[in-house]
Order: structure tokens, then sequence, then C-alpha cells
């Protein structure tokens, strides 16, 4: 599902003073954003999610500046493209586990000491039997 892409437009969008990075951008979104798109719903995410994810990951690769790593001598844009996308996905997921473990909750200090020195010593506290 992937096409092929000329590497200048690849090149010129990972270039921030080139002239065609513009260009190169708006090709890449085009040719790029459904194969990306059909991938995330292939590895199982709803419609919404899916599209969320993608646009985040252009919106990542365009402010992260990634793309200009793109190198035809180390192989396939499409191959770069996959595996960049697969990364964004696996951080995305991970991200969302933190949050589900209370990744954006504010922490509660607690002295472990402190409330183990009553089962250690019956007569230093009130310890109330069953």
């Amino acid at each position: 599902m992937f096409n092929s892409t000329h590497w200048s437009l690849i090149l010129a969008a990972g270039m921030e003073q080139h002239p065609r990075r513009n260009e190169g951008w708006e090709h890449l979104a085009q040719e790029y954003w459904y194969p990306l798109y059909v991938f995330a719903r292939r590895s199982g995410y709803r419609p919404d999610a899916a599209a969320d994810l993608t646009q985040g990951f252009f919106e990542e690769l365009l402010r992260s500046e990634r793309i200009s790593r793109a190198d035809p001598a180390r192989g396939r844009f499409r191959s770069f493209l996959l595996t960049s996308f697969k990364n964004h996905l696996r951080m995305e997921r991970r991200a969302m586990a933190a949050q589900k473990r209370g990744g954006n909750a504010s922490s509660i200090s607690l002295d472990a000491q402190a409330a183990d020195t009553p089962y250690h010593c019956p007569k230093c506290a009130h310890v109330p039997t069953a």
C-alpha cells in the first residue's frame, strides 16, 4: 500500500531551509497518511484512535525533524517510515499504560518504618485486636 516517493522530495522535507520543504511535507502527508492509518487499524486501534495516532505521528515527525535522518543508502523510505510509526505506536501505548497505572496521579509519601514500629513493639502503641 506504500507508494514510492522520490528521494528528492523526502530530502527536501528534511531540510529546514530547502525551497521545496513544504511541497515535500505535503506530498509525504498525502502519500503516507492513509497507509499508516490502515496499519494502525489493522493493529487493533479504533478508527478515531488510529486517526489521532497517525496525525500525532506526522506532527511528531515534523516537530522532531526526524525525517532528516532518512537516508537512501540505508534502504527504502517506506521501511524508515513504518519503523518510525511502529516506534510511535509503542511509545503512545506505553504512555497510555503509565496513565492507567496512575502516571498522572500525585504521589503520597508513606513512612513504612513508623507504621512497622507498633508491630514490633506492642507496648509502644495501642493496636486493636480482633
